[in-house]
């Protein structure tokens, strides 16, 4: 694309995009569940598993609807979810173990910034319950985990403070998948810095980080970790990467653009870059922009967000919530917060 125009631009006139699916500007379906994603969170003013998965599976029809191509796995498990089974037993549908895929990935960025000043392990649990009805494979969850805490540390930081190398030892350090935690070893232990606090990673281990096309949760993360590390300062030009990296690209440009946005904001994004988008009534671009702005302020773990000595606290079904300390002491025995069972 950079080849042709120089820089990302009038992609709509792009040969083959005005023939595809839905027309011109039509964003992905990851796109979509991640914007359901933000709206159950917005509507609800909770986080609830069993809700969320609803609205996931209803947002699947309108998606189909329009075009919308999903990714394999989620075009079997929407369907299961729409005609009734436990969205407890979906994870497990395919496989007893869970798929691989990375469709859950940027689905989790309402999440994040909803959980930004959670507890790790709080995080974690938010993360594992977003994904119960998708996957329950431990290297999918450390990898969303990965992606999404990546997102709370952007989120706090200057970009006159930024290290690429350090950003990732945190990552690093927070995460014990042993399959996430062996590809950022293998970035920290290979990049070269280029200065500014900006690395490259050679092409040889970029090739041993993923060795599909980064349709894996595992392979996606490690690819936009590379990306980033390298193009921070310049968010635009790390989405043009992103896309120049080939394979999943959505998947990659997606996560690379989260964090670019956590970390710059929003100012930076070309506007012919927004304006092509699709703009549907519940759906289309404007929708998009209202649920970020309101997912950004929704913080459940914000020192005072909530008088009265707040005390978050956890369901067993799987809903978060801020509620006063007495009422807590009420209903499950004094200074008493469940996180386990769902």
């Amino acid at each position: 694309l950079e080849s042709w125009f120089h820089r990302l631009t009038h992609f709509q006139d792009l040969p083959h995009v005005a023939d595809a699916p839905g027309g011109k500007g039509v964003y992905t379906a990851d796109t979509e569940l991640m914007l359901a994603t933000a709206q159950c969170i917005v509507q609800r003013e909770i986080f609830d598993i069993k809700s969320l998965s609803e609205a996931l599976a209803a947002t699947y029809g309108r998606g189909k609807a329009k075009g919308r191509a999903y990714p394999e796995t989620m075009a079997v498990l929407l369907p299961q979810l729409q005609g009734g089974l436990d969205y407890r037993k979906v994870g497990t549908y395919l496989t007893p173990e869970g798929h691989t895929q990375n469709e859950g990935l940027t689905r989790m960025l309402p999440i994040a910034l909803s959980f930004r000043n959670a507890p790790k392990e709080v995080l974690k649990d938010a993360i594992r319950g977003a994904l119960l009805f998708s996957t329950i494979h431990t290297t999918v969850i450390g990898s969303c985990f990965a992606f999404a805490n990546a997102v709370t540390m952007l989120v706090k930081q200057h970009p006159d403070d930024f290290e690429a190398m350090e950003w990732v030892e945190d990552i690093l350090k927070d995460n014990e998948c042993n399959d996430v935690r062996a590809r950022l070893q293998l970035i920290l232990r290979d990049a070269k810095s280029l200065g500014g606090g900006r690395y490259r990673v050679p092409e040889e281990t970029v090739e041993h980080l993923s060795e599909s096309t980064q349709t894996e949760a595992v392979e996606a993360l490690a690819i936009s970790v590379c990306v980033f590390c390298e193009h921070w300062d310049t968010p635009a030009q790390a989405i043009i990467q992103a896309i120049h990296m080939g394979g999943d690209t959505n998947t990659i440009a997606a996560c690379v653009g989260a964090w670019a946005g956590a970390l710059h904001g929003y100012e930076w994004i070309p506007g012919e870059w927004y304006s092509a988008l699709e703009n549907g009534e519940d759906d289309g671009r404007d929708c998009i922009v209202l649920a970020a702005v309101q997912v950004a302020a929704y913080d459940f773990f914000k020192p005072g967000h909530i008088k009265n000595n707040a005390k978050p606290i956890k369901y067993k079904q799987g809903l978060y919530k801020y509620q006063e300390a007495v009422k807590v002491e009420k209903k499950f025995g004094a200074k008493e917060t469940i996180y386990s069972g769902y």
